[in-house]
């Protein structure tokens, strides 16, 4: 009993409550619907098991029951962050992972040389804003219609 009265509840309980929808096709994720890191697109989910925030992905594989050895890390087949499907999951070295996730989406957006209206992603054009890299001349353009519309 806690010193509010009630029974803690087991992290293997509180974990899987965050997984409200579960699937049962083999192909779909189970997608985690509890904490994000720093709320930012492309976080990890974590969890608090017994001690410090853990990434999710990790706790859902040691909660079934798997270990994850020293040096090594979870990987998620499906490339869906907010996965916490065991079967989508697996051990990997860290090259390996960090490999796999320059292939995603967002390290492609990442590595793109222009943006999606054809400016060039030039130092001087790209600015830092939210772990994003906006066009500072699209930006440009969006104020003056913003400023011409509200004329």
């Amino acid at each position: 009993m806690s010193k509010y009265g009630k029974r803690p509840i087991p992290a293997n309980e509180r974990f899987w409550e965050k997984v409200p929808n579960r699937p049962p096709s083999p192909e779909l994720c189970w997608e985690w619907r509890g904490c994000f890191g720093g709320g930012r697109v492309g976080d990890y989910p974590r969890f608090e098991a017994n001690g410090p925030l853990a990434y999710a992905h990790r706790a859902a594989w040691v909660l079934t029951g798997s270990e994850i050895p020293e040096g090594m890390e979870i990987d998620h087949a499906c490339r869906n962050p907010a996965c916490v499907r065991p079967g989508h999951l697996s051990v990997v070295e860290p090259e390996y992972n960090s490999e796999q996730g320059r292939k995603t989406r967002n390290a492609r957006w990442l590595a793109a040389t222009h943006c999606k209206r054809g400016h060039a992603r030039s130092a001087e054009n790209v600015y830092l804003h939210g772990g994003q890299r906006p066009c500072r001349i699209c930006k440009l353009e969006r104020n003056r219609r913003y400023k011409k519309a509200k004329r």
